[in-house]
């Protein structure tokens, strides 16, 4: 017998409620002595009671808080961190560019140098177009070859960033942008071509051509430090570097623009030309590219 509160319980009974789940410690502060004090100091049965389910309460709270923000943190991690499986690929690309950059620096004498001043002086460029149009080019043929590489790959890791997956691996989504480029700048090259027959403007366009591709070659030598950039970065540099990736191409296209403004008005190249050729060849495809694109992510 164990006498509690004024009353008699068998210790049975009490064992009894706490096994049944029901909630001790509300049971036990209703019922209050003569006095009307809560006495759980007198009932040490009745305390280690409480003492133990009070534990076992806390125990269970913290086993169950604990995983739930491991899980967050995770899928935190794995969300703004989408680049990461393109390292390696992204480090071999830029370490083909910076080949093919020591080669033309070796073999090539002054031509580094030469294409970023014809960049800068348009009278310069004439006469380094000069100097070098009846030359094999082998080192526009590498640097032009560099610039679809690493444009390619800072696509590719782009759309990686922002959840955008053109192919189910990191390489081939590289490689068909690459080729998909090549083969773009190859159809452009044909329409140039035939507008220029056709308007009579072969040794302008020739000399276009030129500039256009020094261009190119300015772009490939600055976009493999990008691509390095982006993927050794946390993830709000990486983004900011995008967006300086995409500034200097944007930068290039305008300096195209500003050359062929430049020949329209030194050379007398017909309106009509000049009309069809930025519809056909610089406009349509890049309305073309932005429709592709957002048919890619809607699909």
């Amino acid at each position: 017998m164990l006498y509690f509160f004024g009353t008699n319980y068998h210790e049975s009974e009490i064992s009894k409620e706490y096994k049944e789940n029901i909630d001790v410690s509300s049971f036990y502060y209703s019922n209050k002595d003569i006095s009307g004090e809560q006495s759980y100091q007198k009932d040490k049965f009745f305390y280690k009671l409480i003492c133990n389910s009070e534990n076992k309460n806390k125990k269970n709270t913290i086993h169950k808080t604990k995983i739930p923000i491991q899980e967050q943190k995770n899928e935190h991690l794995i969300e703004i961190n989408p680049h990461n499986n393109l390292n390696d690929i992204v480090v071999i690309t830029v370490f083909i560019g910076f080949l093919i950059m020591a080669f033309v620096k070796i073999t090539g004498k002054d031509y580094l140098s030469n294409i970023f001043t014809s960049f800068i002086n348009k009278h310069f460029a004439k006469i380094f177009y000069r100097e070098t149009k009846n030359s094999p080019g082998k080192s526009k043929f590498l640097l032009d070859l560099n610039y679809y590489i690493n444009t390619g790959t800072f696509i590719a890791i782009s759309g990686f960033l922002f959840n955008i997956s053109f192919t189910e691996t990191p390489y081939l989504s590289i490689t068909g942008i690459t080729f998909s480029l090549i083969l773009i700048r190859i159809l452009h090259n044909i329409f140039r071509q035939f507008l220029s027959i056709t308007f009579k403007t072969i040794n302008q366009e020739k000399e276009y051509k030129f500039n256009t591709s020094l261009h190119r070659q300015i772009t490939g030598l600055i976009m493999p430090v990008i691509n390095i950039a982006i993927i050794y970065s946390n993830p709000t540099l990486a983004y900011i570097f995008v967006f300086l990736g995409v500034i200097i191409l944007l930068g290039m296209k305008i300096a195209d623009f500003i050359r062929l403004g430049n020949f329209f008005f030194s050379s007398q190249i017909s309106l009509l030309y000049l009309f069809l050729y930025l519809c056909t060849l610089e406009i349509l495809p890049l309305i073309a590219g932005i429709t592709a694109i957002k048919i890619w992510i809607v699909s």
